[in-house]
């Protein structure tokens, strides 16, 4: 998140609609709606309460990090069916463009 100029500090993925999360930075587009050649590495997945990012992606693997305290990082790898129809992630905020306004957008993986 640094890479795209944004300091989150303890912010989450938000409770409900109308408070300021990190999904208010892109385009939050649920699992079920979504093409997996959407999803980039730095995008954001979500669920309510808790969000994490998509740290690397190739042809078979999607790799997402969370942390639930401070240095506890998780890292998981799904196949790309896993991730759309069965990981705990609800939602993606694809990134992109808020990177690239930034002028932060490279190659993350």
């Amino acid at each position: 998140m640094y890479n795209a100029g944004f300091d989150c500090g303890d912010l989450g993925s938000g409770p409900r609609a109308g408070t300021h999360d990190l999904s208010d930075l892109g385009e939050k587009v649920y699992l079920r709606y979504l093409d997996i050649d959407e999803v980039k590495p730095g995008d954001f997945v979500g669920l309510i309460g808790h969000i994490g990012m998509v740290i690397g992606m190739d042809e078979e693997k999607i790799y997402t990090g969370e942390s639930y305290w401070t240095g506890d990082l998780h890292v998981t790898a799904y196949s790309h069916e896993e991730f759309l129809k069965r990981s705990k992630w609800s939602f993606v905020v694809l990134m992109e463009d808020y990177y690239q306004d930034q002028g932060n957008l490279e190659e993350m993986w």
